[in-house]
């Protein structure tokens, strides 16, 4: 008999938690649909949302605070952030190079804290591949230059609250934002070629 009561009341259970679990699902079956459609889509995102980081180059002072904040070591640099700097005539650091490797960046925002004068802010770009396509292919192509993340898109110029994470047609640009200035003319194409050629050995 009471063997005859366990099974009724494990089968009771079971039907009851089926029920539940099937309630939810109807439940959201008829809500909106939140999933994004990428790359098709995109979200638009807050004006605090903290995404790729935007760099300012004319509010650097070259502290170093940045680099030495960071945490994570890169992957062919030891700093996943690298400055290059030379001493100028009016005898101050000047910024050479600014190199972010979003190969290895975990996006602590050690930096941002660290940097005295607000020159890297947290931006709106949550996919690297808008700066240079190329990049998902290529793991090397995701050290970004200063001329890179000085074109990123800051989350208080193009975020939204009232529209924040709505969907929409997602715009890319398949053209790279390469470092390299194109190549002016055709007669310096070949200098330009053979500049960038190693010579070979004999």
């Amino acid at each position: 008999m009471n063997g005859l009561v366990d099974l009724l009341r494990e089968t009771g259970y079971a039907l009851v938690s089926i029920g539940k679990g099937m309630g939810v699902t109807l439940v959201n079956l008829f809500r909106p649909k939140q999933t994004v459609s990428y790359p098709y889509q995109e979200l638009v995102v807050p004006p605090n949302y903290r995404g790729a980081l935007n760099f300012k180059e004319d509010l650097c002072i070259v502290c170093e605070l940045c680099e030495k904040a960071c945490p994570v070591p890169g992957t062919v640099t030891p700093k996943t952030i690298e400055i290059i700097w030379h001493i100028g005539q009016s005898k101050k650091r000047e910024l050479d190079e600014f190199y972010i490797d979003y190969g290895s960046c975990i996006n602590c925002y050690l930096c941002v804290d660290a940097c005295p004068v607000d020159a890297l802010v947290p931006g709106a770009s949550y996919e690297i591949a808008r700066i240079d396509p190329l990049a998902q292919y290529d793991r090397s192509r995701m050290i970004f230059g200063k001329r890179q993340l000085g074109v990123m898109p800051e989350s208080s110029e193009v975020g939204s609250y009232e529209h924040a994470y709505e969907h929409v047609p997602l715009k890319r640009d398949l053209q790279p934002l390469l470092d390299e200035e194109p190549v002016a003319d055709e007669e310096s194409a070949p200098a330009a070629q053979a500049a960038r050629t190693p010579a070979a050995t004999t």
